[in-house]
């Protein structure tokens, strides 16, 4: 049985299921991912982005959009700079 909720410093969090392919799986945690918490800033991102206003006029999607139109991707990645995490080596 999973818990409820686990209390955190951003506040409570729970238990959610998510369907991602196995070989995904098996090579993040390869390569040490913490896949809870990279869901998670993924989540917080897309969030982020498609609440700011959109930058361009071309843009119907604020996701993938950026100051600079050939840049899919703007700033750092998702994944955290170090984890504190053993890894599954």
């Amino acid at each position: 049985m999973f818990p409820r909720g686990v209390m955190s410093s951003m506040g409570k969090k729970i238990t959610v299921g998510i369907y991602v392919d196995e070989d995904t799986v098996k090579t993040a945690k390869e390569l040490g991912f913490n896949i809870s918490k990279l869901c998670e800033n993924c989540l917080k991102e897309a969030i982020r982005r498609m609440k700011q206003p959109k930058t361009s006029k071309n843009c119907s999607n604020s996701l993938f959009c950026s100051q600079n139109d050939s840049q899919l991707v703007d700033g750092a990645g998702f994944e955290p700079a170090a984890s504190t995490m053993p890894t599954w080596r």
